[in-house]
């Protein structure tokens, strides 16, 4: 490969979403939605 220069084009794995470093505050749960589980995968 390198005699014909071919070069490896890497991919990301995941891009990255969300910025945590923010300085905004967090909002309150307006819905009251419960986002905690005593056991994975039971709601």
């Amino acid at each position: 490969m390198r005699a014909y220069h071919c070069l490896v084009v890497r991919t990301r794995r995941f891009k990255v979403a969300a910025n945590s470093a923010h300085g905004h505050a967090i909002e309150p749960n307006l819905l009251g939605q419960h986002f905690s589980a005593t056991v994975i995968n039971k709601k």
